[in-house]
Formats: C-alpha cells, structure tokens, sequence
C-alpha cells in the first residue's frame, strides 16, 4: 500500500465496520490478525501502552476516544461539502498547562533526570481552541502548504484526526526469503527551518546526545522480537528538512523472528520511545504524574496493518483531534539534563505552527 505525502491515507469507514475498543485490546489485534480483510487502517491510542505495562492513573481521560479504532482500508474522499476560507479573526487557544506549569513541570523532570530516576522525558501540553474550519479544510491545508510524509484524515463520524506526522514508527515488509524485516526511525531534535538553523542542529551536542539515547532504547525494543544479531542502526543521524522545521532522524532495522505475532510487537515497542523518554516505564510514569489529561491518540500511531504481519505506522505526533466542536493540537519534546525550561516550551510552538495555521488558531504570545 502507497502512503507519501502525495498519497495520504484517508479513512472515512461506516460505523458497522469499525474494530475498536475501549478496555482490553487483545481481541481486536487477534481479530485483525485472523481476519480475510487485505488491510485494516486506523489509530492506536498512546494508551494502550498501559495494557502492556503497569502504570499509574493519574491523568483525566477527557475525550474518551478508543485505545484502537480501525476498519477495513478503503480509500475514501475527504468531505470538501462545506470547506471554509479561514476566519480572519484568528481563534484563541487555551492550553492545559499555563505558561508557568508547563515550565515548572519541565524543570520537574529535570529533577528527576538529576535524581537518577530517567535520562530523558518527553512531555506534552494539549491547546484546544474553537473548530472554525472544517476538518477536510483544515487537512487540505495542511497538504497544501505542510506536506507531510505521513500525512493521514481519519473521520470516526463524531470525531476526526488528521495528522501531518514525518516520523516513522514501524514499517514491517516481506523479505524475498518470507522473513520480514522490521524499521524505525526515531526523530529526536528540532529546529525552525530558517537560515543557519540546519547547521546549529547539526553541531548541536545535547541533541545528538538525545537521539542517541532513543536509538539505544529502540535497539533494544527491537532486541526483543528480532533474530538474534539482525537489528542495526543503519543511520545514526540525519538533519532532515520538513516545510517548518529541521529534524535530527536516525533509522533502525532488525528481521522478526517467525513467530513474533502482532501483540508482540504493539508489547515490544509501542508507545515509540522517541515520545516517552527513556528508561521508557519510569517515563511513562512521570508523564502520567505530570501531564494532567490522557494523551489519547497523540503520540499512540496511525496506519495500516495487514493479516499477512505487514504494516506501516507512523507515530502520531504533528496530529489534532476535532470533537464536539473543538480542535485539540497536542504538541511536545524530549528534556534532557541540560534543557531550557523556556526554550522547550518554545520548541512546542514551533511544532505547532502549521497545525495552528491551518486550523485558524493564533499561537500564544
């Protein structure tokens, strides 16, 4: 199945064809494993990680969305009925995190990377702002003017996502052999795309040392399911550019074991590091205590997967969520001993540039 910026993955399925849960997620990967259907397509909830590992429960679940939505793939049109030119009033967004909070929780986890309980963090604030634009407006902007590798409309009926990731999860694809092989590309690292800033992330050490640290804790994950001696770092690091910003990539590859089934993947691996820190439980964990509400499908993953143990999913940042009304832009990073409480929360205004422009929402001042 083709998914590029030129060909994103668009989802809008009846409700009677939906797979999806809101507890255990278990029957639904084993049904889409044992299904005839070519290929599901949908979104994995962040959450769903605490079905794989014990964690606490701290945050307000506040959109109640499903840990896994997915339906049969079906390429279908985005519903352009009632597409908007953009207010010129831009809308106010709030956050769930005041200014002072957010960087009050930054330096939190800085205390807790000094205390020794994690070397890294990714933490997340959620804008909401009211829905101005329709959804189909908002994601054909954003492929207008910020194509996306992983771009992707998914319309549940009373709720919408539409992500405009550049970040690899999982690719898995057939060797000629039958085995298959298994990729990630973590993103770790970010600057504005303007002049000079290429360079600057490029020399920059504490970023370097941030996707290092992601690179080993997805090594490793791989670790769990691959052939033994099979997982390798193809590429340590690469500046990528994207329409907004610069970003420091690396690439990650191993061969499955045979037996390795979908469960065992989504419990090797999911959540990706890259959105969590590392040592990836004790991240976890500090993200609950810290971040007041769920995460729902941001950070989680969106793609296909496919009976035969192929699929492609990428990892669900650069996404919003519309319901009842209002559009969600959750946006984040990773800190790391020497962050800058106010120079990451900056970081996440400029992630959330394009997402705010598209959805005709102003960014804070």
């Amino acid at each position: 199945m083709q998914w590029s910026a030129h060909h994103p993955l668009i989802v809008a399925p009846d409700r009677q064809s939906v797979l999806q849960t809101f507890d255990d997620p278990h029957e639904v990967l084993r049904a889409i494993e044992q299904s005839t259907t070519p290929t599901w397509a949908g979104f994995l909830s962040y959450d769903l990680g605490r079905f794989f590992e014990v964690l606490p429960e701290c945050a307000t679940d506040d959109l109640h969305l499903p840990l896994i939505a997915m339906s049969p793939y079906l390429s279908a049109p985005v519903d352009r009925s009632s597409n908007q030119i953009p207010p010129r009033e831009l809308q106010k967004a709030t956050s769930t995190f005041a200014r002072r909070q957010y960087l009050q929780s930054v330096g939190k986890c800085i205390e807790y990377i000094a205390a020794g309980d994690v070397f890294q963090v990714n933490l997340s604030q959620r804008f909401t702002a009211p829905l101005v634009r329709t959804p189909g407006a908002i994601f054909d902007y954003l492929r207008t003017h910020f194509p996306a590798a992983y771009a992707a409309y998914l319309d549940f009926g009373d709720y919408q996502l539409i992500s405009n990731s550049p970040e690899l999860f999982l690719r898995v694809e057939r060797l000629p052999d039958g085995r298959r092989r298994i990729v990630n590309r973590p993103i770790k690292g970010t600057r504005p795309r303007l002049v000079g800033m290429e360079s600057e992330l490029l020399k920059s050490e504490k970023d370097k040392a941030e996707l290092a640290m992601i690179v080993d804790l997805q090594r490793n994950d791989l670790g769990r399911i691959c052939e033994v001696g099979s997982v390798r770092v193809t590429t340590a690091r690469a500046i990528e550019a994207h329409p907004t910003v610069y970003h420091g990539v690396a690439t990650i590859e191993g061969v499955l074991r045979r037996d390795v089934t979908l469960t065992d993947i989504l419990r090797a691996t999911f959540p990706c590091g890259s959105v969590t820190g590392c040592p990836k439980i004790r991240a976890m964990e500090i993200i609950e205590e810290l971040e007041p509400v769920r995460r729902g499908p941001y950070c989680g993953a969106i793609g296909w997967i496919a009976p035969d143990g192929t699929m492609e999913l990428s990892v669900a940042i650069r996404t919003m969520i519309i319901r009842d009304n209002k559009v969600h832009i959750p946006v984040g990073g990773g800190i790391v001993a020497d962050s800058d409480p106010q120079a990451e929360y900056d970081e996440t205004l400029v992630k959330a540039r394009a997402m705010f422009e598209a959805a005709g929402v102003a960014l804070p001042d």
